[in-house]
């Protein structure tokens, strides 16, 4: 595949990379995630998908080195030294899901080393320039090893502190479980419960993108959660979700006011991972002076389709003394669903009054649910 980084080749208009930091951020028993990448490789990454993978769900990056187990070394001196597992897993494979992630990180916990793979099926031999030298290989106890591949954080520890010391040609070790097996720490097998494919040959990114599209992928999605006050002063009109309302008060405000626009577009930014709507639209620019806020909302979508993600649904509250919702509440569900190009089912509106408490402000709150492309 030539010298391009696994990480940024192209499996259904997304970065590989992106699979794998999606399936293992979404595992409850992951709390850190480092990404081990040379400052090359990172370049090219950022060059050409826009982002940083800092953007896209990992913690640290950190470069690696010229051996797989020396990589894995790099990575593993930024772990928390107080989490009591460490899974390495090989980005090549995109197909790995939260459900592998758990049961690798279980095993590893109760037998101090374990590693994702599959019984060996096909008949194996020695072969020398294609001709066979040996007898068979009896298959019976074989497994094909496969990532992630974990241990007692300990584990690794001794494993690397051996491997460091090593001049034998075992010293540079295949795989962790091979870099365990040298510090006399054998890993425990786990069957892969579902296709587990590394892209290594041109083809195998045709089945990959095929396997994924396929299958359904819920740990993808992301909720989002977007809040917004502003003051009212007499005026008019007061906007409320690109719907502008005659009520003889106005929002306060650097931009048209729409304290809606502005939740719901925090809302899909948050939930995509992006800088909140006050760092991407000061209000000390001059740009956005009396500015329409449907342009918040249609730039926070865009930063979310960068990381392959869209509105699915959209749930906001409404409070205020007036402008009244009830009254206007299709109208505004309407123009929100035409923004975000969803069906109006998909979204809804609710309006609340602070009871006399505070009449001369309106605040909105948005959860939005965002789903991959």
């Amino acid at each position: 595949m030539g010298r391009q980084s696994k990480a940024s080749l192209s499996i259904g208009g997304r970065p590989m990379l992106a699979y794998s930091l999606d399936a293992f951020r979404a595992s409850p028993e992951v709390d850190q995630i480092i990404v081990v990448m040379n400052q090359e490789d990172l370049h090219n990454f950022e060059k050409k998908w826009g982002n940083h993978p800092l953007e896209m769900g990992a913690d640290i990056v950190v470069p690696g080195g010229s051996e797989r187990w020396i990589s894995c070394w790099e990575g593993f001196k930024a772990v928390h030294k107080e989490l009591e597992i460490t899974l390495v897993h090989d980005v090549a494979r995109p197909l790995v899901s939260p459900e592998l992630i758990n049961l690798v990180s279980s095993a590893s916990l109760e037998h101090g080393a374990a590693f994702a793979g599959s019984p060996v099926s096909d008949s194996l031999h020695y072969a020398i320039n294609e001709k066979v030298t040996l007898k068979a290989i009896d298959r019976e106890s074989m497994w094909a090893a496969q990532t992630p591949q974990g241990a007692l954080t300990g584990n690794f520890a001794e494993a690397f502190k051996i491997a460091k010391k090593a001049t034998k040609p075992e010293a540079n070790p295949p795989d962790e479980a091979s870099l365990l097996r040298m510090a006399g720490i054998p890993a425990f097998t786990v069957l892969s419960p579902h296709v587990n494919l590394k892209v290594t040959w041109p083809d195998d990114l045709n089945t990959a993108s095929t396997l994924l599209a396929d299958r359904s992928a819920p740990w993808s999605s992301r909720i989002g959660q977007g809040r917004d006050t502003h003051r009212l002063v007499k005026g008019s009109p007061c906007m409320v979700g690109g719907v502008p309302l005659d009520c003889g008060f106005q929002a306060d405000s650097h931009s048209d006011g729409d304290a809606v626009l502005h939740a719901l577009a925090d809302a899909i930014l948050g939930g995509s991972g992006s800088d909140d709507l006050g760092t991407l639209f000061p209000d000390t620019d001059p740009k956005w002076e009396n500015a329409d806020s449907s342009i918040f909302v249609r730039e926070a979508i865009k930063h979310a389709a960068k990381q392959q993600l869209k509105p699915a649904s959209v749930d906001i509250v409404v409070c205020c003394d007036a402008p009244r919702i009830g009254p206007n509440r299709a109208a505004i569900r309407e123009s929100i669903a035409s923004l975000v190009g969803l069906p109006i089912s998909h979204v809804n509106i609710k309006g609340k009054t602070t009871e006399g408490l505070n009449a001369t402000s309106i605040e909105a709150t948005a959860v939005v649910l965002l789903v991959g492309i």
